[in-house]
Formats: structure tokens, C-alpha cells, sequence
């Protein structure tokens, strides 16, 4: 859950439930507060940064996640191309999807930590 003293009790529920990927109105809904006080909250600089830090963090979350899964994931995929493992094809696909995506969210992260530090240098 996010936090910041800064912040009301309603407003931190808002953050998390847009972190979470909730459509405005119903993260305005599970704040208790409407959809234009949302909006509203929005443009104030504690509320996004505070909305930016616990978006970055759940993008944490899934590259750990996926970090873990790639092992799994590429340990399968060796062990049915060499006949060591029955082939299920949608586990293949599955693997296989598992290592594209922790591959494209490494890509993104390392593209931030790029344009992160040609900000700091400009």
C-alpha cells in the first residue's frame, strides 16, 4: 500500500487501486471520493509522484516474478528440446511468453535507468 504522510487515508487507497490498474471511476469508487476529485488529485505533486512510486513497484513486483519464471521457464524448454521432458505445447507457448515478457520489461527498465541518467547529466 502506498504511503505518504502527506497524503489523506482516501487518497492512498486511490493510488493503490490505480497501481493496481482500476479504471478511474471505480479507483475513485473504492476511495469513497467521485471521479472528478480523483482527476483532481491527480495534478497535484504529492499525489502523482506518490502514483508514479507505486506504479514503478508493482513493476518491480513483476519483474521479479518473471525473473523467477524465466528460470523455470528456459530449464523447461531446454529439457523438451533435448527429450527430456514430455511436450506440452501450451507450456511451450507459456515458456515462451515468460521469457519475451521478462525480456521486453528488462529492456524498459534499462531504457529508464538510460533516459534517468541523460537527465541527470543535461
Amino acid at each position: 500500500m502506498a504511503t505518504d504522510p502527506s497524503l489523506r487515508p482516501a487518497q492512498l487507497l486511490a493510488i493503490d487501486a490505480l497501481a493496481a490498474g482500476l479504471s478511474v471511476a471505480d479507483a475513485a469508487d473504492a476511495a469513497g471520493c467521485s471521479a472528478r476529485t480523483l482527476r483532481r488529485w491527480r495534478n497535484e505533486v504529492d499525489f502523482a509522484q506518490a502514483e508514479r512510486q507505486a506504479v514503478a513497484g508493482r513493476y518491480d513486483d513483476a519483474h521479479r516474478i518473471l525473473a523467477a519464471g524465466m528460470a523455470a521457464a528456459a530449464t523447461y524448454l531446454v529439457g523438451a528440446a533435448a527429450g527430456l521432458d514430455d511436450i506440452d505445447h501450451g507450456r511451450i507457448q507459456a515458456a515462451r511468453h515468460v521469457l519475451a515478457l521478462g525480456r521486453e520489461l528488462r529492456d524498459q527498465l534499462e531504457l529508464a535507468d538510460r533516459v534517468a541518467a541523460l537527465e541527470a547529466a543535461a
